[in-house]
């Protein structure tokens, strides 16, 4: 298992990489402001297809040993999907204007609801992937949306394609889908009758804490990440927002890569030990942490900018510049990874989604007051979100891993 784990996590890495290193070719390609149309359409479409999977890719993991009760599940699981994805495209007409400005033509809505079509529909194949042990096409889905998004990208910039970076997203996603293809047909199984409908409603009765409760911190977690890609586009530009989704992709991308390839080994490791074992631990003491913010935050504010400089040149100025402010903004991320993961082995998720929360809308009253000059709000984001992360670790370490020690000092006194 471990070894299967070690692969995806590669894979994955390699897939991330692969994006990261051709953002330099692509930034020859594209001007700035296809970037920032390329952020708000996306994030939107991020946004909604939450909506739309509803938490069914994540549930799927858990009837995994029963193929009988997955089937049905992966059946209901994509029909409601695909349902829901078509409903959503109806706001996505109507607000077009309000979402993507008076400018976006109609090409931006087709674009965006394609999106959350597909993106809904590939997080529920690769949940069935996962719950059915098919690693191997879990890492080509993964593999091959990545080259088929590069190649794409790459090939309409060359061709100079009006919307070649938000096409090859599509594209991309469609390839990957195609692919698994025999997967789908091989577990949906499920007919429209009435008795699917009484499954469905059985399924959502049961289950309804579950997706309810799973979709709005998916919904608030999928917002923090977006937010600011999608706003600054919104109301700034789409020029600068191509700055800052630049600026954002260089700077949180390698801490992400580090995140997605480390968190169910300290998941696991964390799980197995107690409070009082997890006290004894150096990597849980927030002052390495702190310390260790400080210190590789100051090296990514000096060494990122002059990377910026040597890879994309001059008209990435703004860009090399806001990025020294949010690459201490992903480092705090990174260093506070151990402690978000005790919020969910300790069952402290609501806390964890009302700290992010007034986050959240700390964020949004930013974007709202236009006194603020794009880089201040860049400046201001990057300081609140080093905040939230450090108080998320101290509260992590006071609430959740000394309380029984505290607890115990009372008692004894």
């Amino acid at each position: 298992m471990l070894k299967v784990v070690g692969a995806l996590a590669l894979v994955n890495a390699i897939s991330q990489l692969l994006q990261f290193l051709a953002q330099p070719w692509l930034a020859q390609l594209y001007p700035s402001s296809d970037f920032g149309e390329f952020a708000q359409l996306s994030s939107v479409a991020m946004f909604i297809a939450v909506l739309a999977t509803m938490q069914f890719h994540n549930y799927l993991v858990m009837v995994k040993n029963d193929k009988y009760e997955f089937d049905r599940i992966f059946s209901i699981s994509m029909i409601l999907s695909f349902v829901a994805s078509i409903i959503l495209c109806g706001p996505i007409y109507f607000l077009g204007n309000s979402l993507f400005g008076a400018t976006a033509g109609i090409g931006a809505v087709i674009y965006s609801s394609l999106l959350v079509l597909l993106i809904s529909m590939g997080a529920i194949v690769k949940g069935g992937l996962v719950a059915r042990g098919d690693f191997a096409g879990l890492m080509w889905f993964t593999l091959i949306r990545s080259l088929a998004l590069v190649v794409t990208q790459s090939f309409c910039g060359w061709l100079q394609i009006n919307d070649g970076l938000i096409a090859g997203l599509v594209f991309a996603e469609f390839v990957a889908l195609l692919l698994a293809g025999s997967f789908i047909k091989r577990h949906f199984c499920v007919s429209v009758t009435v008795g699917f409908i009484s499954s469905v409603h059985k399924f959502f009765s049961e289950k309804k804490d579950f997706l309810v409760i799973g979709t709005i911190q998916e919904l608030v977690s999928v917002a923090a990440f977006a937010l600011p890609l999608y706003m600054f586009s919104r109301v700034y530009g789409h020029a600068f927002g191509g700055q800052f989704a630049m600026a954002h992709k260089m700077s949180w991308t390698p801490m992400l890569l580090v995140a997605q390839s480390t968190s169910s080994v300290f998941f696991r490791y964390l799980s197995d030990k107690s409070k009082e074992e997890v006290r004894g631990l150096r990597v849980l003491n927030p002052v390495y942490a702190v310390l260790l913010v400080c210190l590789l935050g100051g090296i990514g504010f000096f060494v990122l900018p002059i990377f910026f400089g040597m890879a994309f040149g001059d008209r990435w100025v703004e860009a090399a510049t806001i990025s020294s402010w949010l690459v201490i903004w992903a480092i705090s991320f990174l260093i506070s990874l151990p402690y978000r993961l005790l919020y969910r082995i300790h069952s402290y998720q609501r806390l964890q989604l009302l700290i992010d929360g007034i986050v959240l809308a700390v964020g949004l009253c930013l974007f709202l007051n236009v006194v603020f000059a794009a880089e201040q709000v860049v400046f201001m984001l990057s300081v609140i979100g080093v905040i939230q992360n450090l108080a998320l670790m101290l509260i992590a370490y006071f609430i959740i891993i000394r309380a029984d020690e505290r607890i115990n000092q009372v008692k004894t006194q």
